[in-house]
Formats: C-alpha cells, structure tokens, sequence
C-alpha cells in the first residue's frame, strides 16, 4: 500500500500539462482577451524578446519583405552607366605609324511595356509569400507562447507541491514523536514506531524529489524564457472569454488558426505562379534608349562623337522545346498540391481543437471532482485522528489518512496547471495568442513596414 502511495505522488509531480505545441488583422478581430498575472506576461514578453526563435523568424519576415522590394523593381526602369578607353596604334605604308586613346563614356535605360504578366505575377507571389511568411512566424510565437504559459504553470504546480510535501515531513515527524511518547507509556508498540519511522523516511524523500522536479520545471521555462523570470506562488487566472461552444471554437480555428492562414497563403502563391508560367509564352516588350560620347573614335578624322538611340524591341519565343508547357503543367500541380495541403491542415486542425476543448472540460470537471476529494480526504484525516485516540485505529490508518489528503492536493493542483495549459492551447489554436489580443503583451517583432502592408492591402483589394 505505501509503495502504491508514493507511486500515485510521483506521477502526479511528473505530470506535465499538455502545450501544444490568418494572418493578425483576423486574429485582431476575434475578441479574445486574458487577465493573466503579470509574472506570466513577464515570463512571455522576456521569450518574445530573448528567445532565439523568435529573432530568427523575424529575420525571415524581414528577408520576405526584401523579396516584395526586388519583384517590384521590374516595374521601374533599368538604367546602366558604362564607359570605355581603348589603346591604339596603326602602321601603314609607307611606314606611317599613329597610336593614341580612343574612350567613351555612355547610359543606357530600359523600360519594360509587357512581359505577358510576368512582372505582376511575381509582384503577387512575393506578396502571398510575404504573408505566408509573416503567418508562420504568428505561428510559432503564439506556440512559443503557449509552451510558455505551461511551463510557467509547471512551475507554480512543482512549487505547491513542494510545500505540501515539505508540510507532510513536518506533520509525520510531529505523528513520529508523539508515537514515541506513547510507546514509551506503553499506548503503542514498537511496531508503530517502525511504520511512522518509515513513513517519515518516505516522506524526506518525497521533499528531495519534489526539489529536484522544481529545479527542473525551472530549467524548462528559462529554457524558453533565455533568462530567470520571477513566478508566483499561485497559478494565474483563466484566460477570459474562451468559446462557449465546440462549434464556435471550430469556427475561430478555421478562421483564425496562424498555421491554415500561412496555407492558405501558401495556395495564392502558387495561382500566382501559374500566371508567371503562361507569361513565358506571350511577348516582351521593352522601350530602350541609351546615350554615348565617343572620344577621337577616329584617329585623324572624328575628334570626338555623340550618339543618341531610342527604340522598342520585342521577342516572343516560338519553340522552347516544349519547357515553357512543361512549366506551366508543373505550376498547376503544384497549386493543386498546396490546395490538398490546405484542406489536409484543415481537418488537422480541427481535429487538435476537438482534443483541446476535451481536455480542457475534462481538466475542468476534474478539478471539482479533485476539489471533493480533498474535502473528502481531509474529513477522513481528522476522523481517523480523533479515532486513533480513543484506540479505534492504529498509527498506520493515520498516516494512511494523512498520505490519502496528501495525493487529492497533488492531484487537485496538477489538474489545475493541467486545466490552465488547456486553455493556453486553445487560445493558441484560434490564432489569439499574441500581442494585439493579449493584455500586457509587447509586440517586439517590429517587423511591420507600412509601405509594404498597404501595397499588400491595395493588391488584396483588386483580386476581390
């Protein structure tokens, strides 16, 4: 029975909630909020601001909009600057010989007219791709967040548990000294003092364990946090305005899920590229002009020169050997490709929001039925107390009573870190797990350039 006991204490100490692991106008709109403690949106700002994930998929949100930079450039002009100075020397009969320079100095503009759509297309692409981007990094740092919250609930769960265990050795050694004191008036045997010592022994080393669990709950969240964050003694409240149905919460994920957004991006990207495809079979043509100053061009008969030229030039290609059909056959698999990766990360999706809102209503059930127990389990110690005096238990049934009222706190404060860690996770899977829907959060990414995001916008607005 004791080995069962302490086996029970463990597994609860070991337990760890579960984190699992749109673009942000939707997830704006979604009207979710929190009233976190602030040492939680401490823990989350210090990883949004340290942790190295984070820097890196701001980097790449950076490089993504650096790509909507250089596909616009196809749209302006191309000037190049050139210049030229050559070494001559002529030998002609009768042994005439002249040598010099002869230089230049030049520009050339070039305007694309029509490429068939293959400029606008790419503009598209980096457009769709740049959201995509941005998507994933949402992603990432609203998972990151999530992990987060769990690991700092795990936290303040391995603390509680480490006071009531360091309670417990102080209760038994208080039960192990009155045993003595009755053994020695006779009330008890040698036996009863074995079963308390013993007990008081199991007891020492459930307090090693439960620091040993905390430095390690510790080195879980400073792993995430890059740094020592301070946690409180209590876990924070819930998280406000959760889904109050299941097909609500489907609605919110479908909609709003960072991870279905950056797919949902990613099948624009590739319509685009479909019309970069088809543009390789159409004309391109271009407006060109170009200026040059030529120096002694002419040896002994044109000091220097100027030449000015402007023209339109135009090429279509006739046979490419069947690439340009192949390419275009290859675009339109692979956005059907990206459409089946949609509808797949949809069903996917959902199916992780069914799981999560189970647990969290199981969490929460198993919370009040925990809260029971202890009541239980706590009237239970204190019959069992009053009976060992009046000789109608032995020390055993008490420091079973006294283990019994130990394992429901355990249990009661690890179904509430794991009921918190659930609605972290669900808040994640609606996409409103970020700075502009959750109080206190600061948005550190600093990633948002205005020209992009409204030449984004207006080009969202035309396809609609």
């Amino acid at each position: 029975m004791l080995f069962i006991i302490r086996l029970s204490f463990f597994l609860c100490l070991l337990t760890v909630g579960s984190a699992h692991a749109d673009d942000l106008s939707l997830a704006v709109d979604s009207g979710v909020s929190a009233r976190p403690t602030s040492s939680l949106v401490g823990a989350m700002n210090a990883a949004l601001a340290e942790n190295p994930s984070i820097l890196a998929g701001q980097d790449r949100v950076r490089s993504a909009y650096e790509d909507v930079f250089q596909a616009r450039a196809g749209y302006k002009p191309q000037v190049s600057l050139f210049a030229d100075a050559d070494f001559y020397m002529t030998d002609s009969d009768p042994g005439v010989r002249e040598n010099g320079f002869s230089k230049s100095l030049g520009v050339n503009v070039s305007q694309l007219l029509y490429d068939g759509g293959l400029t606008h297309s790419q503009v598209g692409s980096a457009y769709y791709q740049t959201l995509s981007i941005r998507a994933d990094f949402y992603e990432a740092r609203s998972l990151l967040l999530s992990q987060v919250a769990a690991a700092y609930a795990n936290v303040v769960y391995t603390k509680q548990a480490l006071a009531l265990a360091e309670n417990n050795e102080a209760v038994i050694t208080k039960q192990l000294e009155a045993t003595k004191l009755r053994f020695e008036v006779g009330e008890l045997t040698r036996t009863d003092v074995s079963q308390a010592q013993a007990r008081l022994a199991d007891a020492r080393a459930l307090v090693i364990e439960a620091k040993g669990l905390l430095e390690t709950a510790r080195a879980a969240l400073s792993e995430l946090t890059v740094q020592d964050v301070p946690v409180d003694d209590t876990l924070p409240e819930l998280p406000a305005s959760l889904p109050q149905t299941l097909d609500v919460f489907l609605d919110d994920v479908d909609e709003r899920n960072f991870a279905i957004r950056t797919a949902q991006w990613q099948v624009n990207t590739a319509e685009e590229n479909i019309d970069g495809a088809e543009s390789a079979l159409l004309p391109n043509v271009t407006l060109d002009g170009g200026l040059q100053q030529d120096y002694d061009p002419a040896p002994g008969l044109v000091d220097d020169q100027t030449t000015a030229i402007i023209g339109v030039s135009a090429s279509m290609p006739l046979y490419t050997g069947g690439a340009n059909r192949s390419a275009i056959r290859q675009s339109k698999l692979l956005s059907g490709a990206a459409a089946n990766d949609l509808e797949t990360l949809k069903r996917q999706k959902a199916r992780e929001a069914i799981a999560a809102w189970e647990e969290y209503n199981s969490s929460t059930a198993e919370v009040q039925a925990r809260v029971e127990q202890v009541e239980a389990s706590s009237v239970a110690r204190e019959g069992v107390s009053k009976e060992l005096d009046v000789g109608l238990r032995t020390v055993l049934d008490l420091l079973d009573a006294e283990q019994e009222y130990l394992d429901s706190q355990i249990a009661l404060i690890a179904a509430k870190r794991d009921r918190l860690s659930a609605s972290y996770n669900i808040l994640q899977l609606m996409g409103a797990l970020n700075p502009q829907t959750f109080p206190g959060l600061i948005d550190s990414d600093a990633v948002a350039l205005s020209e992009i995001d409204r030449a984004i916008d207006l080009y969202l607005q035309s396809k609609k």
